[in-house]
């Protein structure tokens, strides 16, 4: 009977109680990744105010870095809180995993260029004789 029930759930919400047995236990880790990114991110915060004094530039980035930090962990945050509640919501659950791996996909795009870039001219600085 117990395997009927379980059908029947899942033919109603379209996640099975074993999945959400899993999602549940998850999303404790789910949080405690995002709490970690919100630490991180007050690290790279607080090392660009010394980083402004050094190099402003490097400033900037880290303060951008430091935002990227805590949107994706709130992104992580909102997941796990989704995943934990008494009643699965999917649609929250959903939309935060689609805005936390495209943004993640488009970050990583976007570094992987600027090592393309860095790289080239690093290396044309190397073949010219030129030093940092």
């Amino acid at each position: 009977m117990e395997n009927l029930d379980d059908n029947v759930e899942k033919m109603e919400t379209g996640i099975s109680s074993e999945a959400k047995t899993n999602l549940n236990q998850g999303s404790g880790w789910v949080k405690a990744v995002a709490i970690l990114g919100f630490v991180a991110g007050g690290f790279i915060l607080l090392a660009s105010i010394g980083m402004f004094l050094v190099f402003p530039v490097g400033g900037i980035l880290y303060l951008i870095m430091a935002g990227v930090y805590g949107y994706l962990s709130y992104l992580l945050l909102m997941k796990g809180q989704a995943a934990s509640q008494s009643k699965f919501d999917l649609d929250k659950f959903a939309e935060n995993f689609h805005k936390f791996w495209k943004t993640t996909v488009i970050l990583m795009i976007v570094l992987f260029v600027l090592s393309l870039i860095f790289g080239f001219v690093a290396g044309g600085m190397m073949g010219s004789g030129m030093r940092f």
